[in-house]
């Protein structure tokens, strides 16, 4: 992934380039830059943050936003994973009624297509969820920099 400068998989190089397209389309630049003065605002370069005491709402909102990653991950991969497991055990079943038939084989080319054509047909699905985390977290955004405001 020339992106992030690491190894990655097709499909993860397709939802990094589509995360990125719909990141500009909900407005997440104009909403980044905005927060990122407001933060320099609250916090300048040349001083030490004065944090209120008290952590606990920042702290509460960096948990939030962690635990939301595993779920986000979930929600992308659950469409190609259910598929792929249901064809594991219509495989299965079908290598116990016949097993002269090469089951094993014949799921590499059945779980490749399924998966490719599990992608495609929730994108929609894929698309939504992504334009509601990011207004979700740009929302986040805001409120860690209105804590440091005071």
């Amino acid at each position: 992934n020339p992106g992030l400068g690491s190894q990655s998989s097709l499909f993860g190089i397709f939802y990094y380039q589509l995360a990125i397209v719909i990141f500009i389309m909900v407005g997440g630049p104009y909403h980044f830059f905005e927060a990122l003065g407001r933060s320099l605002e609250a916090v300048p370069i040349w001083e030490f943050p004065k944090i209120n005491p008290g952590w606990g709402e920042l702290l509460t909102i960096f948990y939030t936003l962690t635990g939301q990653i595993f779920l986000i991950a979930l929600q992308l991969g659950a469409p190609v994973l259910v598929a792929i497991f249901m064809t594991d055990i219509i495989l299965g079943l079908t290598n116990r009624m016949a097993p002269m038939v090469n089951v094993f084989e014949m799921g590499f080319n059945i779980k490749g297509f399924l998966g490719v054509l599990m992608v495609y047909l929730s994108l929609e699905l894929i698309v939504g969820q992504m334009q509601f985390w990011f207004v979700d977290y740009l929302r986040h955004l805001e409120e860690i920099v209105r804590l440091f405001m005071g």
